[in-house]
């Protein structure tokens, strides 16, 4: 179950300043206007989808290379780290799991 890995990268976020009706909106895939390029950079990302090529370059346009590759790489732990958790056997299935933060 990937519930834990949600509550985990939403405490995180959390911690770092983010607020509760940000991650709340993220969650249920409806970001606010100011997030609309960065979560669909995320999701072209996740879907291997081309468009992630125009998405990437808009975003380093607007806020610069560190950027881009910043959420590259989370895009690609967020996809990868619940594949490890069933090669290593710690989890048979992954789900969403509503989460109440």
């Amino acid at each position: 179950d990937c519930g834990p890995c949600a509550l985990t990268a939403a405490q995180g976020a959390l911690a770092d300043g983010v607020g509760r009706d940000t991650i709340s909106r993220l969650l249920a895939a409806d970001p606010e206007p100011a997030l609309d390029t960065a979560f669909a950079f995320g999701q072209a990302i996740a879907r291997q989808s081309a468009d992630a090529f125009d998405l990437g370059d808009r975003i380093e346009a607007g806020h610069g290379r560190t950027v881009r590759v910043e959420l590259a790489m989370t895009a690609a732990i967020v996809r990868s780290y619940p594949a490890m958790k069933r090669g290593l056997g710690l989890t048979r299935a992954c789900s969403l799991t509503p989460l109440h933060i």
